[in-house]
């Protein structure tokens, strides 16, 4: 499993906190501030990029590409954030 995270807006030149965590277990990609305004077409965007790009190198064999919206930045997406690193190292061992 890949993960990928579309931050609004530009890079953070020293990522902190959550920006910190997702470019740890992510690819984080930089999206236009009037790009992410219309979310559902710009997360179609990417996907189907990611769809492409995966179908390509696995020589054809279909791919399932989630999309996860965003959420709430308080002190549960915290709990939920550390589950999701933990259940990621478990994996990736």
């Amino acid at each position: 499993m890949r993960t990928h995270v579309l931050q609004r807006g530009e890079a953070l030149p020293q990522p902190t906190g959550y920006n910190l965590l997702a470019g740890m277990f992510a690819k984080v990609t930089p999206v236009a501030r009037a790009e992410y305004r219309d979310r559902d077409a710009m997360l179609e965007k990417h996907a189907g990029a990611l769809r492409r790009e995966a179908h390509a190198a696995d020589g054809g064999s279909a791919r399932t590409v989630a999309v996860i919206r965003e959420g709430a930045a308080d002190a549960a997406a915290v709990l939920g954030l550390m589950r999701l690193v933990t259940f990621l190292v478990r994996v990736r061992r």
